[in-house]
């Protein structure tokens, strides 16, 4: 049997993901200039050593970090490349091109009032073009979590539009697998969620 759990978005915080790994890693090298992948462990949520191993493996073979000083099996690291955005790298280090929820909020963020169909023309470049059903799904949830305003246009189509106090900045809100809104912004979960715990 289930039960459902109820997570308040005022305390709902999520210490873990790429993009929240990245910004460790950042504020480490700022800091310390070397640091090692247990620093970053220390900062994220219980039990995500593995991932964050793991990351740090893939920004270095990508060329984002490397090893400065090694104690036995404990390696440093050192961060040869900043950007704002967590680089997106397969584990054979290929560089992934910028993902699709990035895509449809920079658009969001350059429009003002729009439509599902003109979003989706916005936010199209080469390597990504989101079908009609991704936008749609985008921005019910953006719009459930308040982002967005909405008004029903001509001939029934509805436009959309980015709350100004919800321009959060660069980083676009991502959609978790348990459905919620997290903001990687202000590193917190935007929309009220429903998680199921198995008992």
């Amino acid at each position: 049997m289930s039960k459902i759990l109820q997570l308040d978005p005022a305390v709902a915080r999520v210490n873990r993901g790429f993009q929240y790994y990245w910004d460790v890693i950042k504020e480490l090298s700022g800091k310390q200039k070397v640091f090692t992948a247990e620093d970053v462990a220390r900062k994220c949520a219980r039990g995500a050593y593995s991932e964050v191993a793991d990351y740090i493996g893939r920004l270095r073979i990508a060329g984002y970090l490397e090893v400065a000083s090694s104690f036995g099996d404990v390696e440093g690291y050192r961060l040869l490349r900043r950007q704002l955005n967590y680089p997106r790298i397969r584990r054979d280090g290929t560089v992934l091109p910028t993902s699709g929820q990035q895509c449809l909020w920079n658009a969001i963020r350059q429009l003002g009032w729009f439509t599902p169909d003109e979003l989706r023309i916005a936010a199209s470049i080469e390597e990504y073009q989101p079908t009609p059903a991704t936008v749609r799904s985008y921005l019910l949830k953006l719009k459930h979590a308040g982002y967005l305003s909405m008004r029903k246009g001509a001939r029934g189509v509805y436009r959309y539009r980015l709350q100004p106090a919800m321009n959060t900045g660069p980083m676009a809100p991502q959609i978790l697998r348990t459905k919620a809104v997290y903001d990687p912004n202000r590193q917190k979960i935007m929309e009220i969620i429903s998680v199921k715990e198995s008992s």
